[in-house]
């Protein structure tokens, strides 16, 4: 798909082709398990965000064979936090576009949150995100090359991710303790090469906001655990101030998602 690039400085945009394909949308992934939730509760498919990927999300609940297993290696997969605070979470994904402005927002707000870099995406750029690493906005693992990871042999993951977790030392200071594997797409490989790479929880989502519009995966409106899933474009600021008012009509409070599940 066409996706929008805005260097930090330039100011000009360049268009870079990333092809999510039909079967892409057909392909992602299903969050699996509350944090720290009450007993029972069922677990939230993520969701798409409209426009990111081609087809439309195949909703679905991940299949008992499926729920993590720490005996075998396979880190717990979280879609939102059970937890009775109310509390919601903002993560950004990917980092193509950086404006000004983004870091002058979170500065100015102090409102916590994640950010799931793609390395290719932000290699030229380090200092603009350790500007918002600084304004308070905590930088995770999203893979080098934003590529379909289900299905790609367990080498291959493994190198995605524990290459950009060790750039990402170098480039911020820390490790990556979280990681979004590209389209919310996974399989056992995925679980396992997020271990094995030093992270803890494989983050997907429950709600989105994407093009000045809000998705629910479960019923209208924000609820307390939600974990909210944007992207870097050219609408940030107002989707950011998009998602302060929605949280702030839902009496929640955004909260740091390192805090909950790290």
């Amino acid at each position: 798909m066409w996706r929008q690039r805005q260097p930090y400085a330039g100011g000009k945009s360049v268009l870079s082709r990333r092809h999510c394909g039909w079967a892409a949308g057909l392909l992602a992934a299903i969050g699996i398990a509350s944090v720290g939730g009450s007993q029972g509760q069922r677990p939230v498919a993520a969701i798409a965000p409209p426009g990111y990927h081609r087809a439309a999300p195949v909703p679905s609940i991940t299949p008992a064979s499926r729920t993590p297993n720490s005996a075998a290696g396979l880190v717990p997969v979280v879609s939102r936090v059970g937890t009775t605070r109310p509390v919601v979470f903002l993560t950004m994904d990917d980092g193509v576009t950086r404006l000004p402005g983004t870091i002058a927002w979170f500065l100015r707000h102090r409102i916590p949150a994640t950010a799931f870099l793609t390395d290719a995406d932000i290699s030229g750029d380090y200092g603009y995100f350790r500007r918002l690493q600084a304004a308070g906005v905590h930088i995770e693992n999203h893979t080098v090359h934003h590529k379909l990871l289900r299905g790609k042999p367990f080498a291959a993951q493994r190198g995605e991710l524990c290459t950009t977790s060790s750039r990402f030392m170098r480039a911020f200071g820390q490790r990556p303790t979280l990681f979004r594997p590209p389209f919310g797409a996974f399989d056992n490989a995925t679980q396992r090469a997020v271990g094995i790479c030093g992270m803890t929880k494989l983050v997907t989502w429950s709600v989105t906001i994407s093009n000045g519009t809000v998705q629910y995966a479960r019923g209208p409106g924000l609820r307390r655990g939600d974990i909210v899933l944007m992207h870097f474009t050219k609408r940030t600021l107002a989707e950011l101030d998009l998602f302060l008012r929605t949280a702030r009509r839902a009496r929640l409070q955004p909260a740091l998602l390192e805090s909950y599940i790290g």
